[in-house]
């Protein structure tokens, strides 16, 4: 059942850069992992490992949108923070 809190946290993201990268996380869930009906009874470390790859993917695939509209000669990592959302941190792990 959808909270209140979830319906705020939508709608704060709604018309914000980080949708593109909320969104292609969670398209790498969707894709990857079949067995996520059963998210929440796995372990701690199968979670964050999961978590880990669905960002990895969502980092790239930004990445690769921003190459592909920009050229990789624009690449800037502010850029990226920018234009999709992206943590800075995400940027710090996986570039």
């Amino acid at each position: 059942m959808k909270s209140n809190n979830d319906d705020k946290k939508a709608k704060s993201i709604e018309n914000s850069p980080q949708k593109y990268f909320v969104a292609s996380h969670e398209l790498h869930h969707a894709l990857e992992h079949e067995e996520i009906a059963s998210y929440y009874t796995l372990n701690a470390f199968s979670r964050s490992k999961m978590e880990q790859e669905a960002n990895k993917f969502a980092v790239g695939l930004c990445l690769n949108l921003y190459i592909k509209e920009n050229g990789y000669n624009h690449l800037s990592k502010i850029d990226l923070v920018n234009a999709y959302g992206i943590p800075i941190e995400m940027l710090e792990i996986f570039l």
